[in-house]
């Protein structure tokens, strides 16, 4: 089998006029491999490597089939001490076919070059580790795109074939894992009168059936822990594994989280599915295109597949369609393609009290948010809303973010998914309800302001009224919020901001001057000259709106103090 590999080997190379070194700088591999294994010196060549031998040679059709079948053969004997992959078992004829589940790759498919390269090394067949990877995230963001076209991608390393199924865990009915492993044992040959009872000797079959094949498994929206692990074939077999949780208590497992598509990879999806001339002709259109879908493959695809079936539209058409955010749902939809339904699934698996969250948070405007604010949106201690806030995240609704310059974590949606929460609190909280707990929310984040301002160094504006009522949700914010004061202002200055413009807004004047004054102190330390002058302008315009003279010249009191204050800057004197 060597000598016939070498034989192989040498003469696609003269064929294609290399040298023995020209071929190895092509393949990326040394000289010496490519001489060892012509003259069949008992090498043989790695998955990876004949892969790169294969594109390096330019082979295409039957000739690449046959190179790269007696290649892989090579290799598995070298591995297994057998010169036939197959298993010395009683079978029927369909025990030994190539099987090719897979559902078709997507031929315009553009971007994660990393995630390929971690698969990839999770996926060699000459890895000892476990072969088992995990392809996480929200609705949306091709979990399943890039597991089908990864299957395809490295078909070559598993001449056995692969088997694919869908689990819909993430609906009301999921798939029960016996009955796909009835349907994978019967596609392995197993007759339906020979399938054993019960879910635990339909695995021990399957993994026993599997032992020894070359064949990739991938398994579709899994939806949790449970309806894995009985699915799971012996070591060597490798598996991908789609589902919005990150399954990291499956044994051996390589986690893969996937994020939204980066500019330029979004735009060059929707070149792919649009027409590139036309999208390329508005360079500043397509980016914002892509940013109004938040990267998000789905709804990019969404909007390339509606300029597709518009070819009177321009790129900035459809931009002005989708510039209004409470109708950006219903324009990222094309047939039966649609962002709206991924996202109402998880939605209905929550709790009631997530659910409730869920359309608050989505109202609330701010970027992002430490966790204590959950709490102060329901009125409750700090662990429930903890709770909630986990049930949020395994739901890929909220995203985490990390640690703040003040080191709270903070949480965020993604751009679609509030939107999609700003339509749940419009149907499902009504205006009395949602003003509650803005109230609750906005003065949970006062009295930590409060706390702040007590320790910069000049306190002396005096805005704030200190018997308007905020109460500490958790102490450890608290004490976050007296030790570092301007970390912690800097964290929340876009948060207090929004809160701010949702408090004027929702008729709250008292806590928006409170809001304004306790962060007086903070704009002038940082030279927030802007966010000063705005939030005192908010203050005034809602204690007007309110009718109340009293606040109104408070704040334009304040509005005097800091016009004063740029006079005197230097730079800023009038003549």
């Amino acid at each position: 089998m060597e000598d016939v590999f070498g034989v192989l080997l040498r003469r696609h190379r003269l064929r294609g006029g290399l040298t023995q070194e020209a071929l190895a700088e092509r393949a990326g591999i040394s000289s010496r491999s490519v001489a060892e294994l012509e003259r069949g010196r008992g090498r043989s060549p790695r998955p990876r490597s004949l892969e790169q031998l294969v594109t390096a040679l330019d082979l295409a059709g039957q000739e690449r089939e046959e190179f790269v079948a007696i290649g892989h053969s090579l290799f598995w004997a070298s591995r297994t001490g057998r010169p036939d992959r197959s298993p010395p078992t009683e079978s029927t004829p369909a025990a030994n076919l190539m099987w090719r589940q897979l559902p078709a790759d997507l031929p315009d498919f553009v971007g994660r070059d990393e995630e390929l390269a971690q698969l990839a090394e999770i996926l060699d067949p000459g890895n000892r580790n476990p072969r088992l990877a995990v392809l996480s995230g929200p609705p949306g963001i091709g979990k399943t795109a890039l597991a089908v076209h990864a299957g395809h991608r490295f078909s070559s390393w598993f001449p056995g074939g692969h088997l694919y199924a869908a689990l819909r865990g993430a609906t009301a009915d999921p798939v029960d894992p016996v009955e796909v492993l009835a349907q994978w044992l019967r596609t392995l040959g197993v007759h339906g009168s020979a399938l054993p009872t019960g879910v635990d000797a339909h695995a021990a079959l399957f993994r026993d059936r599997l032992a020894v094949q070359q064949v990739l498994l991938v398994v579709d929206d899994v939806g949790g822990y449970r309806q894995m692990e009985q699915l799971l074939p012996t070591k060597d077999v490798a598996v991908v594994v789609t589902s919005r949780l990150p399954l990291t208590g499956l044994p051996g497992v390589s986690s893969i989280d996937l994020r939204p598509m980066p500019g330029p990879t979004a735009v060059e999806l929707l070149c792919r599915v649009a027409g590139e001339d036309r999208v390329r002709a508005e360079p500043e259109a397509a980016l914002d295109l892509v940013s109004a879908c938040g990267g998000l493959p789905l709804a990019v695809r969404i909007s390339g597949a509606r300029l597709a079936a518009r070819p009177y539209w321009m790129v900035e058409t459809l931009n002005e369609r989708l510039a209004d955010e409470r109708k950006r749902l219903d324009e990222l939809r094309h047939g039966d393609l649609a962002v709206r339904p991924g996202l109402h699934l998880a939605h209905q698996g929550l709790t009631p009290t997530a659910a409730r969250v869920f359309a608050l948070l989505g109202e609330l405007g701010v970027p992002s948010f430490p966790g204590w604010s959950v709490a102060a949106l329901l009125g409750v201690d700090p662990a429930v809303g903890a709770a909630v806030l986990e049930e949020l995240l395994d739901a890929r609704l909220l995203e985490a973010l990390g640690p703040d310059q003040a080191g709270q974590l903070r949480y965020r949606f993604h751009d679609i998914t509030r939107l999609y929460a700003r339509e749940r609190r419009e149907s499902e909280i009504d205006q009395a309800e949602w003003t509650a707990a803005l109230d609750r929310a906005a003065t949970g984040w006062l009295a930590l302001a409060r706390k702040a301002q007590e320790q910069l160094d000049s306190p002396r504006f005096h805005l704030d009224d200190k018997d308007h009522p905020a109460t500490i949700v958790d102490q450890r914010a608290a004490t976050v919020a007296a030790d570092q004061p301007v970390e912690w202002f800097e964290a929340e200055r876009e948060a207090l901001a929004a809160l701010m413009s949702a408090c004027a807004q929702a008729g709250l004047a008292a806590t928006t001057r409170c809001l304004a004054g306790s962060s007086a102190d903070f704009y002038e330390l940082r030279g927030y000259h802007d966010d000063w002058q705005r939030a005192l302008s908010m203050a005034r315009a809602a204690y007007r709106r309110a009718n109340d003279r009293s606040g109104e010249a408070t704040m334009l009191c304040g509005l005097g103090h800091y016009l004063r204050y740029r006079r005197d800057l230097p730079g800023l004197r009038s003549g």
